[in-house]
C-alpha cells in the first residue's frame, strides 16, 4: 500500500464504500457509470476550487445514482455534512475535515483503480474485486 493509501485509507474506503452501495443496489450498474460519476465530481470539484460555474452533465439513471451516493460521502470528508461509517453511524470530522483538493485527490486515485480492474476484469471488473472487501451495509 502506497503512503497516498495509507494517508487517505479512511475516506477512500467511504468512498469506494459509496460506490459499492449503488452497485448493490442496482444488478445493471457498471465501471462504466462509476467513472461518469467520478469524472463529474473532479470536474464540479476542480471549478469550484476555480471559483467557476461547475459544469451541469447529462448522466444516465446509473451514474446519477454513483454520483450521488459519492457526493454525499464527499460532502462529509470536506466538512459540510456529517460522515457516515460502515455502521451508518454518524460524526462530525470537526477540523479533520479534508480540503478541497485532497477530496479531487481521492476521486482521481478511484477512478485510476477502476479503470485498472475494469481492464482487467472487464466492464464490472472493479466491483468484482471489490464488493468482498467492503461490508454488506443493506438494512
Amino acid at each position: 500500500m502506497s503512503t497516498f493509501e495509507e494517508r487517505y485509507n479512511n475516506p477512500l474506503r467511504s468512498m469506494e464504500l459509496a460506490l459499492v452501495r449503488a452497485y448493490r443496489t442496482d444488478e445493471m450498474m457498471t465501471d462504466w457509470e462509476t467513472v461518469n460519476a467520478l469524472n463529474a465530481l473532479i470536474r464540479e470539484y476542480t471549478a469550484v476550487q476555480r471559483r467557476r460555474q461547475p459544469p451541469t452533465p447529462h448522466r444516465s439513471p446509473l451514474a446519477q445514482q454513483s454520483y450521488d451516493e459519492l457526493k454525499l460521502v464527499c460532502a462529509g470528508w470536506l466538512g459540510h455534512a456529517p460522515v457516515v461509517d460502515e455502521a451508518r453511524q454518524m460524526s462530525d470530522l470537526g477540523d479533520k475535515a479534508l480540503s478541497l483538493q485532497e477530496v479531487i485527490d481521492c476521486l482521481k486515485r478511484l477512478r485510476r483503480s477502476v479503470e485498472y480492474w475494469q481492464k482487467e476484469g472487464g466492464r464490472r471488473g472493479y466491483f468484482e474485486f471489490i464488493d468482498g472487501f467492503l461490508p454488506d451495509t443493506r438494512p
